[in-house]
């Protein structure tokens, strides 16, 4: 029994030391987290490529993002870190409040998460309006991550309640007498983003079962009152865990107005500063939409429609020039322009073109000169009046049946 004891206890540890270390090393690529990813390269980047070199030999190491190989194998290195911490942390006299810490600060990590993408779907910047390229795709084209985000970014009313349901879970998580009741609303919320990320193979899987698993190590104190106020119908109190810290009360109310006010400026501030609180509204850059090519001439000789190299161009929010064929497929250039009425093209090469405009904002008529005498007349298309766009809403489906009549 003594050893059964001592081995929960060691896994408790273990566990708890994997979730700090995750905390402060996985990297938070937004925000003032630039910092954690150039400490963990620096502190990780030659064991992790050590590992990956010799799992994958022939493999060349990405940054530490969600789903990389890198990933995977920092969760690894962390683990085997953990292990060696719980091994020494053995022989630490108050080691029993190690779990208590590490549940604390996850919880508080939770909020922060909560909080930040709660936010980003109330101001439409996680899902926001499909572009044009991704509207004039044909659906059998595009990837399931793909489809799901386009789709959600035509839902505002949806996306914001489910940052509505976000930020309602972070509050209750932030209060201790409210933690439970957030813990499993979180719970909740985790599995479904956990479900849709397989579903639609969005790459952040490793992220999100990494804070479903700290959430449910958040919550293993509870499990056993809630078994018996569920299913065996006991009264029963649910015990607090509380870090003790500072003891002083007054400076426990300040320490937690500090922390939720630091979490929003620190999530808030950049939506301030640009005024952004409705991502769909924002203005686009110069020449933003679709365009249909109805002119295509070489060296002064006007080509056939089936001689066109392309049908279509868009110009993405990203200032990417995107260029569609008659069979659908699509090339991408990222892309400046200036003064000059020039656009200077890029492709993954880094080879560089420029290209000649004018655009008549009266007709939409967009003239763009190539080299080697190539020129293009193409007209904007009224992209935003797409079904897909369609904001009517309707309580009964009559006048819709008569509207296909």
């Amino acid at each position: 029994m003594a050893l059964r004891t001592k081995m929960k206890r060691f896994l408790n540890t273990t566990i708890s030391v994997f979730l700090i270390l995750g905390i402060i090393f996985i990297p938070l690529q937004f925000g003032s987290f630039g910092f954690q990813e150039a400490l963990t390269h620096f502190l990780f980047y030659p064991l992790v490529s050590f590992f990956e070199k010799i799992i994958f030999p022939n493999a060349n190491p990405l940054p530490f993002s969600s789903d990389t190989r890198s990933f995977y194998i920092l969760f690894f290195v962390l683990m085997l870190i953990a292990i060696l911490g719980a091994i020494f942390l053995c022989f630490h006299k108050k080691r029993y409040r190690i779990p208590v810490y590490a549940r604390t600060f996850f919880i508080y990590y939770l909020v922060f998460i909560l909080l930040k993408y709660g936010f980003e779907k109330v101001f439409k910047t996680q899902f926001y309006i499909p572009e044009p390229n991704i509207l004039y795709s044909e659906f059998g084209q595009l990837q399931p991550d793909i489809l799901y985000w386009s789709t959600l970014g035509t839902a505002r009313g949806y996306v914001m309640a489910l940052g509505v349901v976000e930020i309602c879970a972070a509050l209750l998580l932030f209060f201790r007498r409210t933690r439970l009741m957030g813990l499993l609303i979180t719970a909740a919320i985790l599995i479904n983003i956990i479900l849709i990320n397989f579903g639609f193979d969005i790459s952040v899987k490793a992220f999100s079962l990494f804070l479903f698993f700290g959430n449910i190590y958040c919550l293993i104190p509870y499990l056993k009152p809630l078994f018996s106020f569920f299913v065996v119908k006991k009264t029963v109190s649910f015990k607090i865990e509380n870090v003790n810290f500072p003891k002083n009360n007054a400076k426990k109310v300040l320490l937690k107005i500090f922390i939720i006010v630091a979490f929003l400026i620190e999530i808030l501030y950049p939506y301030a500063v640009s005024g952004n609180y409705n991502d769909d509204t924002i203005l686009r850059p110069k020449l933003h939409g679709a365009y249909e090519v109805f002119y295509f001439s070489n060296n002064n000789e006007t080509l056939k429609k089936s001689q066109y190299p392309f049908t279509r161009l868009f110009f993405h929010r990203r200032n990417y020039l995107i260029l569609q064929d008659s069979l659908g497929k699509m090339n991408e250039y990222h892309y400046q322009t200036n003064i000059n009425s020039e656009i200077i093209i890029e492709d993954y090469n880094r080879k560089k073109t420029v290209l000649i405009y004018s655009f008549n904002a009266e007709d939409s008529i967009l003239k763009m000169k190539f080299p080697d005498n190539l020129m293009l007349n193409a007209k904007m298309l009224p992209w935003k009046s797409l079904p897909a766009l369609n904001s009517n809403f309707h309580f009964t489906v009559d006048e819709l049946f008569i509207k296909n009549e």
